[in-house]
Order: C-alpha cells, then structure tokens, then sequence
C-alpha cells in the first residue's frame, strides 16, 4: 500500500475501514459469508442450508468503532511483536480490524459439493468439526519406566488394553498412545510409550512446512483452522477453542492465508513474477 493510499484509507471512518477490511478478507475466502460474522467462542448451533439448526449463541464478540471487544483493547500484544513496540493507536486499530475480518471469514466451513442447499447456506462452525491432524512423528510420553507404563493400562495390567481415554480408537492424537516397547526383553512388561505429535506442534517447532495429503484429507481446512485460531488469538480471545496443542496461550502470530491457486489469475503475467515462474531458477 502506497503512502498515499494508506493516508487516505486512514482518514475514512473506522466503519468503512472495517468495511472494506471485511471486503478484503472476503476476496481470500471464497463462498464464505460474512454477514453477522463474529469471532472467539461464537456459538453452539450451527447454519446448514436456509434452516437453523440451533439459534443459541456464547461468548459472541462485537468489534465497536474505535476497534475494542466488549470495552477491552484488543490487538496489541501481536502489534507488539510485529512493530517491535507498541503500536499507536491507527495502527492497533488496522491490525483489529483486519483480525476480526479474517476470523469472521474463516469461523465457518462452507458445505459446497456436498448438496445444493447445504451449498447455499452459511456452512458450520469450523471449531465444532475441525479434528486434529497427527504426524508421523512419535513423542514419548513415558520413558524406562514400567510403572508408569502400566499405569496406561486397563487395571494397571500392561497385559490389559490401553484405558479407553489413551485408545487410538476413542482419544484425539495428542492423547492416544500409538507405541510401547521395553529396554529388557526378558522383562515382559513395557516400560516405555509414545504418542504422534500433531500439525499444531509440528508448525510451532519449524519455521517452513509442507504438508501433504490425498484430496479431502484436511488440507486446506487445517490451514483455514490454524488461520482462524491465530486471528482470535491475535484479538486476546483464548479459550479452549483456541488452544494450539504444544503452543504457549501468550503466543501471537499474524496469519495470511494465500490460496496459491488463486495467484496465477491475479499475477501480471509481463512482469518478474510471470518470468520466474516460466523460467524457474536451477
């Protein structure tokens, strides 16, 4: 953004800021709706179709005008760690807005593909459905010591199955015991057990990731959820939906999502970025 436009867009009202920060979130996420778009712990129904499901709602959050949640500023932890000190007040408020647009954009996943009028609704809450992904990686949960290894078990009984609440087939991967094994052979009984890490701490321990998938298997709603738990985050909204499993609660980052399908379309293809990408570097 030129100095010139960003001195206009800070001289519009807070409620057109917002609104064409809206409209800028919007434009990175396709089908999403964003009238009554709300952020943090938002509901407990959900929207399919054109029929309500639940109309009950929690914790909804209302940015006011001068960018607060419920009287309280927002924004300036994260506007903290990207300025490298605090940030004035135009730019607090930038950051909130932008925040708050891209949470609402992101809060619900739309249903397209699935039915005609489940496509025309406003999809479901995305923290209602989002299932944590585990990795390959194992981390070891209890290490050469078989009391504590059998104390996994049914009964305290390495012979036993595992407790039902540490069962791959009934726990989530940050809980769910994969593996056991022993230091002795001759011993007989486990003394050692591991679970898989999840995507939320393999994000938090590398700095650049890919992440590979077949078709459906999570992708891109992972991404839309990581995205959505750090803009509530980065608005101070923490809460069991917004826990990031191996992440500290007072970490911020600020999420941009880039959908890299869409850049081929909107690159000028007579500029450097068209020639990098039709005669890439060895």
């Amino acid at each position: 953004m030129s100095d010139n436009l960003l001195a206009r867009f800070q001289s519009l009202p807070p409620a057109e800021q917002q609104r064409l920060l809206a409209q800028s979130a919007a434009a990175s996420s396709t089908g999403v709706d964003l009238r009554g778009a709300q952020t943090g712990n938002v509901t407990t129904g959900d929207v399919a179709g054109r029929d309500v499901v639940k109309e009950t709602t929690e914790g909804s959050v209302t940015l006011s005008d001068d960018a607060r949640i419920d009287g309280v500023v927002v924004g300036v932890n994260l506007g903290t760690i990207i300025y490298q000190r605090d940030p004035h007040e135009p730019e607090r408020r930038r950051l909130v807005c932008y925040l708050e647009a891209l949470a609402g954009a992101l809060r619900r996943l739309p249903l397209r593909g699935l039915d005609g009028t489940l496509a025309e609704g406003q999809g479901v809450s995305l923290a209602r459905v989002y299932v944590m992904l585990a990795v390959q990686r194992q981390i070891p949960v209890v290490t050469h010591d078989q009391r504590a290894c059998a104390a996994l078990f049914e009964k305290n009984d390495a012979q036993k199955t595992l407790q039902r609440k540490l069962h791959p087939d009934y726990a989530l991967p940050d809980r769910a015991i994969v593996a056991t094994w022993q230091r002795d052979a001759a011993s007989g009984e486990p003394d050692s057990a591991a679970r898989h890490a999840v995507v939320s701490e393999a994000l938090h321990d590398h700095s650049r990731l890919v992440i590979l998938g077949d078709p459906g298997s999570g992708k891109s709603t992972l991404l839309r959820h990581v995205a959505w738990v750090l803009a509530c985050r980065g608005l101070d909204q923490c809460g069991p939906e917004t826990e990031l499993v191996g992440w500290h609660a007072q970490r911020r980052r600020l999420p941009l999502l880039l959908p890299l399908r869409r850049y081929p379309a909107a690159a000028d293809f007579n500029g450097p970025a068209a020639l990098s990408a039709r005669h890439p570097a060895p």
